[in-house]
This record gives structure tokens, sequence and C-alpha cells, in this order.
């Protein structure tokens, strides 16, 4: 399961993707989109294997399914990973892994 907190706002969706070491900011293993209320959005990737994973996630706020970009090149919408290790460039898949064992993990 995972949860974003302290959304700007309950406009569109968040969108989730779950990635392994060779696929992030690739196609994801899983994706799932979330509902957002009251500044909170909650997903849950189902039959995940085990491994180390992270997920990526943005705020879709027009709802069309990618993200927006500013003409330089800056978001326009906000984005996170797992582990919420952020800094001034794309998330590392070291900083936003954590490992899938045989039960469930938050």
């Amino acid at each position: 399961m995972a949860t974003v907190l302290n959304v700007s706002s309950d406009t569109g969706t968040g969108k989730f993707g779950l990635y392994n070491k060779t696929n992030l900011r690739l196609k994801p293993l899983k994706s799932e989109i979330g509902k957002i209320e009251n500044g909170k959005t909650t997903i849950t990737f189902k039959k995940v294997v085990a491994g180390a994973h992270a997920i990526a996630c943005y705020h879709d706020k027009n709802n069309h399914d990618k993200m927006d970009f500013q003409p330089n090149g800056m978001l326009i919408e906000a984005f996170g990973a797992s582990n919420n290790k952020m800094a001034f460039a794309t998330p590392t898949f070291e900083h936003a892994k954590f490992i899938v064992f045989d039960k469930d993990v938050s």
C-alpha cells in the first residue's frame, strides 16, 4: 500500500507506478490510479513478487495521463517516490527502493 499526504488539491488523481531496478522511469511493472480526498490518496499494488521495488507517483491535476512540464523543462505537477528522499533531481532507485518479502508492505 502507498499513501501520499498533503496533496495540494483534490482536483485530478494520483498516478502511481511500481518499478524494479531495470525499469525505473520506463514502463512500470504495475500501475494504479488513486482518488484524492482531503489532500490524501492511497493505492494498493496486488500480487507483487518478492524483491527490491520502488514507487514513483505524480499528481495528474488535469487527468490527461502525462506529467506536465514548463517550456524550460521544469515540472508543473507534483511528483514523489517511495521513501520520500527528494532532492533537486529525479529520485534514484537506491534512494526509493524497499524490499518485498512474503507479507504486506506499507
